[in-house]
């Protein structure tokens, strides 16, 4: 059903109740309130101004085509607080849309959610830690965000930021022994929808490197070193750096602290 223009902005008229497609722009003064879910619209569109959080008018002329044909000018954009889990960036204002759409397409690049509809509803839910950000509710073919859901969500999100700060406190603690010290703080929230990208990334493993073959004969044949620093607090003896030397053949050890990289080559 969508249709583009020269600026490429997409946009679907949905049809609310009855009357044809091409009678819903002449309805200009009859705006309705509830969020339409739109996977074929490239960006969120509202005809109502007082919805703006924040809002740029436009200077110039740019406009949208609609499904039927029609161009309608866009005179400006901004934010809204669609509900309070949601707040839709980059709006176009369009004082002849009759309705609010929510663009699919937008929406997952501002929050890089997942977005699952089946025969009643959808789901928008945050890919990183599986929190539901708004549901939406089918009718007469159409689905329509969740107000009072997505509130819930909002409430629910509160909470689980907690359970994050809590746990990167106590220096990434596993949820389930987490749940144990403070169970009044997973009180309507699943454990299994947590999950910390810092503690994932710490237990994974890597395969072994490929064996070329080279191995030492005799001592001081083949001698690894590596050198580190500078370290962010300076030793009691003023030292910031150290060097490692270690034998391949025997597994003997050398380390000297340094007071600055250019005391390797001493060391040496």
């Amino acid at each position: 059903m969508a249709t583009t223009n020269h600026f490429g902005n997409f946009a679907n008229y949905a049809h609310l109740g009855k009357g044809t497609q091409a009678q819903a722009p002449a309805s200009t003064c009859r705006h309705n309130i509830e969020w339409v879910v739109d996977s074929g619209a490239s960006k969120h569109v509202t005809g109502i101004s007082s919805h703006f959080r924040t809002y740029t008018p436009h200077s110039y002329t740019k406009t949208i085509q609609t499904a039927d044909g029609t161009s309608q000018p866009i005179h400006g954009v901004g934010s809204i607080e669609c509900t309070p889990s949601l707040h839709l960036s980059s709006v176009l204002h369009v004082p002849s849309f009759p309705f609010n759409l929510l663009s699919v397409s937008a929406l997952v690049d501002q929050f890089k959610c997942i977005v699952i509809f089946d025969e009643n509803s959808c789901v928008f839910q945050e890919k990183r830690t599986g929190r539901v950000i708004g549901t939406g509710v089918r009718r007469n073919g159409l689905w329509f965000i969740n107000q009072g859901q997505s509130a819930l969500a909002a409430a629910v999100g509160t909470q689980e930021r907690e359970i994050y700060l809590l746990h990167r406190r106590l220096g990434h603690v596993p949820f389930g022994s987490l749940n144990k010290l403070h169970p009044e703080v997973f009180r309507d929230v699943e454990i299994k929808n947590f999950m910390c990208d810092a503690c994932e990334l710490g237990k994974h493993t890597r395969t072994t490197y490929p064996s070329i073959g080279l191995w030492s004969c005799e001592p001081f044949m083949l001698v690894h070193s590596d050198v580190w620093g500078p370290c962010s607090v300076t030793s009691v003896s003023g030292f910031k750096w150290f060097v490692t030397f270690i034998d391949c053949y025997t597994r003997m050890t050398w380390v000297y602290m340094l007071r600055g990289k250019h005391e390797v080559l001493r060391c040496f």
